[in-house]
């Protein structure tokens, strides 16, 4: 977990201004992109420390400020959380994240569960309470890679695209030999060059899926091993 915590976070600060035109398709209407990112993480080490039992086995969080368009002072908060299992309290965690975040920064937010697990009727994507009169529902993005279409995702030119069908395709115990890998990554950088995407980050987002793919393979081979 360790290993893949490092990955998702270095991806998704390699091509962060493709995760939000993924998911957003007018982002570039939306979010002013030569203003640069900050990355918050931090912010949330500190708004969730180590000590407090409930929240250590997080899997990957980021926070990150986005400026808009709308106006020179403009920014919002991307909250993401990478989770790799099935965890009945995740909406309560994605409801203080939020609120916690929000007591800090006083910022809009928005939130996003990337779910890499395996559960398929695990799709959380809202916080409900209710007590004598007052109710809260908070709602947050929910995307689960295993759902998601292996012939789109490969059509697709957008290197966050790649990286779900990377990890979509380890869920699936797909794991390819050295010469399998070798075409794919191959494929997948000619397709990356042809849209000007810069060598550089088609080279991060070839070295995410080459180490995926070992590590998914590596595991494999010890759950076999147990076996």
């Amino acid at each position: 977990m360790k290993r893949n915590d490092i990955l998702w976070k270095s991806i998704l600060e390699d091509i962060f201004d493709d995760f939000l035109k993924f998911f957003f398709p007018n982002a570039e209407i939306l979010f002013d992109f030569e203003k640069g990112f900050e990355y918050l993480d931090q912010e949330l080490d500190q708004l969730f420390p180590p000590e407090a039992d409930t929240f250590t086995t997080r899997y990957v969080d980021k926070l990150v400020k986005v400026h808009c368009r709308s106006g020179a002072e403009a920014w919002l908060l991307v909250h993401i959380e990478v989770q790799g299992y099935r965890d009945e309290t995740f909406p309560d965690r994605m409801f203080t994240y939020y609120y916690r975040i929000w007591d800090k920064h006083r910022k809009p937010i928005t939130a996003f569960a990337i779910l890499t697990d395996d559960c398929r009727h695990f799709l959380p994507a809202q916080f409900e309470q209710a007590c004598l009169g007052t109710s809260i529902c908070f709602r947050f993005n929910s995307y689960k890679v295993r759902d998601q279409s292996e012939a789109e995702l490969e059509a697709s030119d957008n290197p966050f695209a790649q990286v779900v069908l990377a990890v979509k395709l380890a869920l699936t115990g797909k794991c390819y030999s050295p010469n399998e890998l070798y075409r794919l990554k191959i494929d997948l950088a000619k397709r990356l060059l042809k849209r000007d995407f810069s060598k550089w980050k088609v080279g991060r987002l070839l070295h995410f899926l080459n180490f995926m793919s070992i590590w998914e393979t590596i595991s494999l081979m010890k759950s076999s091993m147990r076996l």
